[in-house]
């Protein structure tokens, strides 16, 4: 196994020559599946899937990845589904077809490739390829509250990054928007009664939704104070 922050990937070369069509059903129609599982590696939450090298019987129409939360194969029915993906439209790990996303590191989970077609006829015409790769270096070390990094009124910290960031749990909505699965924290000490806490984001957060919340208090103890995309205006500080 590789070192967090190193991606590794694993490349197969299958068929669904003779497959035959088992639950759980898919809402695109009746399908024929091969399945497959992989365990999460230590600090990594994402994992993307790659179906290529499609049979000239299969493509993005008539192909599919699903992914499925559960630890076991007796576990996986269409309540546990994480959704699915048309294959063969991605390229490799870096344009994947699907991207599991938020996944415990050390968890099993399984997938599956599946087809509306009956594969009958030719072998070679139900063949594919299957790419499961995986990037990062773990969540980052202000993940959580307990480990907000310090900031310094004034001045502009260069590094934040939220991939591979995790959920909090339990804190407060406040005027918060939008599902916070992903966060990172800071903190600062007021030199004012007011002050404005901006994030000038790169163009993926951008398209995803970057948020800030501010809050008083501390840890386990917090009240929400103010909400905004790009920037939050603060006053009445102490």
């Amino acid at each position: 196994m590789n070192k967090p922050g190193i991606k590794d990937q694993l490349l197969f070369s299958l068929l669904f020559f003779v497959a035959i069509s088992v639950s759980p059903s898919s809402s695109i129609g009746i399908n024929y599946d091969a399945w497959y599982r992989f365990t999460v590696p230590s600090g990594v939450n994402t994992i993307q899937i790659t179906v290529d090298g499609l049979g000239s019987s299969l493509n993005g129409n008539n192909t599919y990845i699903e992914v499925f939360d559960a630890a076991v194969c007796g576990s996986v029915t269409g309540a546990n589904s994480m959704g699915f993906a048309s294959a063969g439209t991605g390229t490799n790990s870096t344009t994947p077809d699907l991207t599991a996303l938020n996944l415990a590191a050390g968890g099993t989970y399984y997938f599956r490739v599946f087809t509306t077609v009956n594969p009958s006829g030719s072998a070679t015409a139900y063949g594919f390829n299957v790419l499961v790769s995986y990037s990062g270096s773990g969540a980052p070390s202000n993940d959580n509250c307990s480990g907000a990094l310090v900031l310094t009124p004034g001045t502009t910290y260069t590094n934040g990054s939220v991939a591979n960031a995790t959920a909090s749990a339990s804190i407060p909505a406040g005027c918060a928007t939008g599902i916070p699965d992903d966060d990172v924290w800071f903190k600062f000490t007021a030199i004012r009664t007011y002050a404005t806490v901006a994030v000038n984001a790169r163009s993926a957060l951008n398209l995803s939704g970057d948020m800030i919340q501010v809050f008083s208090g501390t840890c386990g103890s917090l009240t929400p104070v103010g909400c905004g995309q790009d920037a939050v205006n603060l006053t009445g500080l102490s």
